[in-house]
């Protein structure tokens, strides 16, 4: 189990991260995005240089430009255990068949990869979201890890779906009030939601300021959980859309969504873990999801990145009917453990599984059609 040290009083257990964790510029207003929809690549938190390639990847022509970028990042000298960044991570629209037919170009720069479907005149049929992704050899696991990991992916494959209605009847039969943040007014630093929402995220080191950003940004959903009207578990899902450039003159939009920034309270008086919430809260922004998407004409996914070591993330995901993405994002961000300081643990990272849900997928299970 992953904590995160609040005080002598008060602990949080991170449930999902990275997303499923606030991946932010502390102090930087406006940059508490997860999604990173940014070309060129840039140096971001947690010692990585980050970007999405706004090109379809269909030729040498586009490979050639986005490996241009990656060449650059992993000659550079700031790519090193003590430099600006230790790990590299770049994603990219890939047709399908350039990936296979080019896998020896692609040996060892490839960590996971989501199909894609859809968009207008299905464009996007036989392409894949590719994660591409190179660690400093400073940063990387032991040879156990990545078996525990794995372990952990197939037992949580064991686990059987379930509705919605079971996911999120579960803490409220215990008297838990699950529901969404209203994104219909203003909010400002000194209310009590900021205060609550605070405690799950501070230990991240956001500020009220940020916090209020995030309550206020129309580009997030946020769901809680409530005992005694006090907040004690949140999560976010945080909305994006990317033009995708195919050849010289068409673009095509990419809907993503990311289940992300999830935190479940700990004190010593209350224990809030292992009651369901976090299954709760973001089955609840699923189907506000599937109400927002259903009539979408453009090419969507929806996904979280699974910390690979926390075995009820990963059956949460299952139960939700996610599916795991081939491959996994080694050491990626951290997860900090009880007592660790987030301003000093910072080199310690985890893995994660992405886990999604086509658009498909997400109608049928949590539409209302």
């Amino acid at each position: 189990m992953k904590y995160v040290y609040l005080s002598s009083m008060a602990l949080q257990r991170t449930e999902s991260n990275g997303g499923d964790a606030p991946l932010h510029t502390p102090g930087q207003i406006g940059e508490t995005s997860s999604l990173g929809l940014f070309w060129p690549p840039k140096e971001t938190l947690y010692h990585r240089k980050k970007g999405f390639f706004l090109k379809a990847i269909q030729s040498d022509v586009e490979f050639s430009e986005f490996k241009t970028e990656w060449d650059r990042a992993i000659i550079s000298p700031h790519f090193s255990a003590e430099g600006a960044y230790s790990r590299v991570t770049m994603r990219a629209v890939v047709n399908d068949g350039y990936l296979h037919g080019h896998n020896k170009n692609l040996e060892g720069m490839i960590e996971a990869a989501i199909p894609l479907e859809g968009g207008e005149g299905n464009v996007f049929n036989g392409m894949v979201l590719v994660y591409f992704g190179m660690n400093h050899p400073d940063r990387m696991s032991d040879s156990y890890t990545p078996e525990s990991c794995q372990m952990n992916r197939e037992i949580a494959l064991g686990e059987e779906e379930r509705t919605s209605q079971e996911l999120i009847e579960k803490p409220k039969k215990i008297g838990y009030n699950i529901h969404p943040i209203d994104k219909t007014r203003r909010y400002t630093p000194h209310e009590k939601v900021v205060d609550d929402l605070f405690k799950l995220y501070g230990p991240f080191n956001w500020t009220r300021e940020e916090i209020v950003e995030m309550l206020n940004a129309t580009n997030r959903l946020i769901a809680v959980g409530e005992m005694n009207g006090n907040i004690v578990s949140a999560g976010v899902a945080e909305r994006a859309s990317a033009s995708i450039q195919f050849g010289k003159d068409n673009v095509h939009q990419l809907d993503l969504v990311e289940l992300t920034d999830a935190a479940t309270l700990v004190t010593h008086e209350e224990n809030h873990e292992g009651n369901g919430l976090y299954s709760a809260v973001s089955t609840l922004l699923l189907q506000e999801i599937a109400a927002l998407y259903e009539n979408s004409p453009y090419a969507f996914i929806v996904f979280g990145e699974s910390n690979a070591s926390a075995i009820g993330v990963l059956k949460a995901a299952r139960h939700q009917g996610r599916t795991f993405a081939h491959g996994m994002l080694p050491k990626h961000v951290p997860i900090l453990d009880r007592g660790e300081n987030a301003k000093k643990e910072l080199d310690k990272y985890n893995n994660f599984y992405p886990t999604y849900l086509s658009l498909d997928k997400l109608l049928s299970k949590y539409g209302h059609t």
